[in-house]
């Protein structure tokens, strides 16, 4: 029933004239109606994702709220396993919704056929770019704009390094378990915004 009500909202926003988007994993759910001006309460933000079940598939749907933290197995990451969302919400509506999220932590090469794999001496730091879902200029979403984190979690860079024996610079991914922290802004009609911090793992 989600999955049917999310695409029929998307569609309607597309009719509408779309919405300005950075990012490559970026949804939209909501209609979107002109801007008010008149005062508002600050938007809400929250992270929505699937557990993982003893079969290894998707168990109960749970809910994060600012300040939590959960782990999640690497593995099951996806759009059709853990399927992590950062909603932003508001009963005026939302404007714009940004997410950022850095880990910091060992990172390793990978290993190829010219050489073994390098491990990083000490702590690096792996970030995903900023996504960032705006709503066309002088409109709102109603209800809520949410963003997808899991392929942003997957395989993180932590840059290019050369460290002692190495013959060149090589990229280094971060190692897991990954501690990730995300911080999210959302944005109402009318100059309210609202921020909040998460705590991932990826194990």
């Amino acid at each position: 029933m989600l999955t049917s009500i999310s695409k029929f909202v998307t569609h309607r926003v597309a009719a509408l004239g779309g919405i300005a988007v950075v990012g490559v994993v970026t949804i939209l759910a909501g209609c979107q109606t002109a801007d008010s001006t008149k005062a508002a309460t600050a938007p809400t933000l929250y992270i929505v994702k699937w557990d993982q079940d003893s079969q290894g598939g998707q168990g109960p749907e749970t809910t994060i709220q600012p300040g939590g933290r959960f782990s999640v197995g690497n593995a099951f990451l996806g759009s059709s396993k853990a399927d992590i969302r950062v909603y932003g919400a508001g009963k005026e509506g939302v404007r714009q919704l940004t997410v950022s999220g850095s880990a910091s932590g060992h990172c390793s090469t990978a290993e190829n056929s010219s050489g073994p794999a390098f491990k990083s001496p000490s702590a690096l730091v792996a970030s995903f770019p900023t996504q960032t879902v705006t709503a066309t200029a002088g409109e709102v979403v109603d209800g809520s704009i949410r963003i997808h984190l899991d392929a942003l979690l997957v395989t993180p860079s932590c840059g290019l390094h050369q460290f002692e024996n190495m013959p060149e610079p090589m990229e280094f991914y971060l190692d897991l378990p990954a501690t990730w922290e995300i911080t999210a802004r959302a944005d109402n009609c009318c100059g309210v915004a609202a921020s909040a911090n998460f705590t991932i793992v990826v194990e």
